[in-house]
């Protein structure tokens, strides 16, 4: 999948909200998977969920709706410096 994401709208949005925790941009809970592996000083940690029980209340083609799925994968590495 490609595509692109242009922030202009979606920038003027965020700072038209005053309180964000008031807002309800975001509404439902996120089920996610979390493996975190630390070995010989270095840190992994592998993150996914399928975001179906979150609706996001943003701009239009960045809304997502409660139910629908959408897949968020995170890998992230910390190695020790020498």
């Amino acid at each position: 999948m490609t595509g692109a994401f242009d922030s202009s709208e979606f920038v003027k949005w965020l700072f038209k909200i005053r309180n964000p925790y008031e807002s309800n941009t975001f509404k439902g809970s996120v089920d996610y998977k979390l493996d975190i592996n630390f070995q010989s000083n270095d840190l992994s940690v592998l993150g996914y969920s399928d975001l179906v029980r979150l609706g996001i209340d943003i701009p239009q083609i960045y809304t997502k709706t409660s139910g629908e799925k959408s897949n968020l994968f995170l890998d992230y590495k910390l190695k020790e410096e020498s």
